[in-house]
């Protein structure tokens, strides 16, 4: 998979504002490959931003609560690739 996305393209594929981006870098709630410069993104990333922005401004959850449902999403993700046949 090509982390090869900008910040701005992030922003126009997921809907969410620049400054709301970083925001979520600085939680390292997403983590592009240059954070210095904001760069190095993919389509997870665009996703991730996206569920971000909707469980704060569509269900209210607060910073603490999408920590935990983003560490469980990972969780789960991590379990469904590494499990056994």
């Amino acid at each position: 998979m090509s982390r090869n996305k900008k910040l701005e393209e992030v922003s126009r594929e997921s809907g969410v504002e620049p400054q709301t981006i970083l925001e979520f870098i600085h939680q390292e709630w997403i983590v592009p490959v240059e954070p210095g410069i904001a760069e190095g993104f993919d389509d997870e990333d665009v996703a991730r931003t996206r569920l971000i922005h909707e469980l704060r401004d569509d269900f209210g959850v607060n910073d603490e609560g999408i920590e935990i449902i983003l560490h469980l999403l990972d969780e789960i993700y991590a379990l469904h690739f590494h499990k056994e046949p």
